[in-house]
This record gives structure tokens, sequence and C-alpha cells, in this order.
């Protein structure tokens, strides 16, 4: 299984705090990909003491409105955001649309306005390709906002790549 770690310094911080979050590169029947046009992918973190599964399961009927089967663990990738002093660990997974249920559930606005793309798994690896290239060159982004954006568009690309390493 894949380990990847995006991490900015010479050594590996040790006092960051640790954030336990999950990514999705889910299917739809025509063998599309759900991509948010912010170059994310569905997913968030873990409440509780929910396992890796139940909250893969629960952000995508919050973020999503659907239901997902066939969850398969494909990798793990750490984050190591300075500005936030925080450690993502980031497990990512495989999984297919089982049904559109509802409206997305969830309450956050930023969450509520990201526009849900369905993507050949070639247009979702070339999109997160030229989005990486756009936004290092965003002279407005600086700071966590500029590592945030850069991590997390990776860390889509990562676990869209292992995805399809393990498809074919």
């Amino acid at each position: 299984m894949l380990k990847a770690v995006l991490n900015a310094n010479e050594i590996l911080p040790v006092d960051y705090s640790i954030r336990k979050t999950v990514k999705v590169v889910l299917f739809n029947a025509q063998d599309q990909i759900a991509v948010f046009e912010t170059g994310t992918l569905p997913g968030g973190g873990l409440q509780d003491d929910e396992t890796a599964e139940e909250a893969l399961i629960r952000e995508c009927r919050e973020e999503l409105g659907m239901t997902i089967d066939q969850i398969h663990k494909i990798c793990n990738i750490e984050q190591y955001r300075d500005y936030l002093q925080k450690h993502y660990v980031i497990e990512g997974y495989t999984a297919i649309l089982d049904e559109i249920i509802e409206e997305p559930t969830t309450d956050d606005p930023d969450e509520l306005k990201r526009e849900l793309l369905w993507l050949s798994p070639r247009e979702s690896i070339e999109f997160m390709s030229e989005l990486l290239v756009t936004v290092s060159n965003d002279p407005n982004l600086e700071g966590d906002a500029m590592q945030g954006r850069l991590y997390n568009i990776a860390t889509a690309k990562i676990i869209l790549t292992q995805a399809m390493e393990e498809i074919l």
C-alpha cells in the first residue's frame, strides 16, 4: 500500500496536533470520478470514535447526498501543515456510487458552494496537474492558504494516481 508524506521541513515536526481524515475516489456507473472544482476529493475528518469507513460513509452523505459501496483502502498520506501546526493523517479509498438519496446535508458554507465535477480518470488527473500549476503561480495566495491548497490538490492527485494503478 502506498504511503506518501507532504512536508516542507527538513525534519518531521513532532509537536503538531494530529487530525485524521479520509478521502475517496468515487466512481459512478459511467466510470467517472467525483472531483470538486477546488481540487479536492470527497471526504473529511473523523469524529469522536468513528472508524475511517464510517467517516467516509458519513462524509459522502453530508457532502454529496450519496451512499457508497465497495469501499477499498488504497493509500496513506501524511501532511505537515506548518502554519496550522497540524499533522494530517489521510487514508485514501476507492468506492462506487451506490445511490443518490438526498441533497447534501452539510451546513458548512465553504462545502455548500463547491461545484462537483464528474471527470474521466484521465481528465481528473490532468485537472489536478493543471490546478497545481495555477495555484502555485497565484500571487494572491501565501502562507497557509498557499500550503493548504497545494497540499490538498497534491493529495488528491496522489490518491487518484494510486486508484488508477490499482484498477489497471
